[in-house]
């Protein structure tokens, strides 16, 4: 996914201060929403940002929330352009054919806009909440054939059925009016009927439930999210809840950070019992939740660099391991060698 600010040179011409708040936004922005979509930032070229995703669905869904979070922010317009394809790193330099479609395909976006490549839109088309336009063919600069691009359509935005020349609003009012006056009658006292009980009784027992509920139900527990790396440069997402002695939780296989106490694969209420009086650190190993997917190896010497990279980044001097399942085999090994 590639993105930039629709018109920064003209901006920077006119304001600089403007124009660097308005990079570091556009920055902002994006750290903020990728990891709920899988996604990470892999470059800055200028005004420029160029981003990885686990499936062009998780692309494409982050691009949606970005610009409907910039929607209403006149002077903050992004383009956006998204392909399938592989990169290459070499030097802190990210190359390859993907990179360039990417930045050549969202030049062809209006500000707020996004633009897909046909190899995307073949991976969302199933996809009726998501509807784009085709805009043909296209001849890209350095891109050796031709592309099909779409443009999305705003998200949210209503789309009429095309086999109808009336909208749904038109179509309801017709149907509406072939109703007979009975009809208008009986809906004018239902809303009657529903006003009386509102002024009577809605609003005090809304009040009553806003006032005591929050008393009856326990308090959330908090989870901070952060990031680390392993001696063998693998991404690790851990997160940590809770004040006291350290607990690290080492689960073997399907978890997901994002999910926090929630995650089927913790127990809850167990969390939330040790979460009163002790620090819990849970992680995603390798390959799973928000840590980097995709490697060969996840035998148990990497699983247990997982482990240790998430201790030094939290700098753990003692720490109590609880292994759940194949987690056990690293948290034995990792006591070990202590």
């Amino acid at each position: 996914m590639f993105s930039d600010i629709a018109g920064y040179t003209l901006v920077m011409g006119r304001d600089e201060d403007k124009a660097l708040r308005a990079l570091a936004e556009h920055r902002e922005v994006l750290r903020g929403l990728l990891p709920r979509f899988n996604g990470r930032m892999i470059g800055e070229v200028g005004d420029g940002t160029l981003s990885s995703f686990h499936s062009a669905l998780d692309a494409v869904n982050c691009a949606r929330e970005v610009q409907a979070f910039l929607k209403d922010d006149p002077e903050m317009q992004l383009r956006i352009g998204i392909h399938v394809g592989d990169v290459l790193f070499k030097d802190n330099t990210v190359l390859g054919d993907g990179v360039n479609v990417a930045s050549r395909i969202h030049a062809l976006a209006p500000p707020g806009g996004i633009c897909i490549s046909e190899r995307v839109y073949d991976e969302i088309r199933n996809k009726p909440e998501i509807s784009v336009r085709d805009l043909g063919e296209k001849t890209l600069k350095n891109v050796s054939r031709p592309i099909r691009v779409y443009a999305m359509a705003e998200s949210g935005a209503p789309r009429e059925h095309p086999s109808s020349g009336k909208s749904r609003l038109g179509r309801g009012i017709a149907s509406l009016r072939r109703r007979p006056l009975a009809s208008g009658v009986c809906a004018v006292l239902v809303v009657a009927l529903c006003y009386v009980f509102y002024a009577a009784f809605f609003v005090r027992i809304a009040a009553a439930v806003l006032v005591h509920l929050p008393l009856l139900l326990p308090k959330p527990m908090e989870q901070t999210v952060g990031f680390c790396s392993t001696s063998d440069g693998v991404r690790i997402a851990y997160g940590t809840v809770g004040k006291g002695p350290p607990v690290v939780i080492v689960l073997g296989w399907l978890t997901h950070v994002e999910r926090g106490t929630s995650s089927p694969t913790y127990n809850s209420a167990f969390l939330k019992l040790i979460g009163a009086r002790h620090l819990v650190v849970q992680y995603d190993g390798r390959g799973f939740g928000m840590s980097d997917r995709g490697l060969r190896d996840y035998s148990l010497e990497p699983r247990v660099r997982d482990l240790e990279a998430v201790v030094d980044a939290l700098k753990l001097e003692r720490f109590a391991l609880y292994g759940i399942s194949a987690g056990g085999n690293a948290a034995i090994l990792a006591t070990r060698r202590q």
